[in-house]
């Protein structure tokens, strides 16, 4: 498994996460009790919303719609 920065343990667990969805998508990893898997959940992401984004806040939002789009469609 990939690791993770502790510096920024938000961002790394969606990283993580999506490296993990990645790995499985690919063909590298395998599910395990596939059956037992939980039902999807929303993400919702929690930031301070004002007329003018920040530059780390937009590219986020952009990292996360493009890549979670992709599995949606996985």
């Amino acid at each position: 498994m990939r690791l993770a920065s502790p510096s920024d343990i938000g961002r790394s667990q969606i990283r993580a996460w999506l490296d993990v969805a990645q790995d499985v998508t690919e063909g590298r990893l395998s599910l395990v009790l596939a059956d037992k898997i939980a039902p999807p959940i929303p993400l919702q992401l929690v930031y301070l919303q004002t007329d003018y984004p920040s530059h780390k806040i937009r590219r986020t939002i952009a990292f996360l719609v493009e890549k979670l789009g992709q599995f949606a469609q996985d």
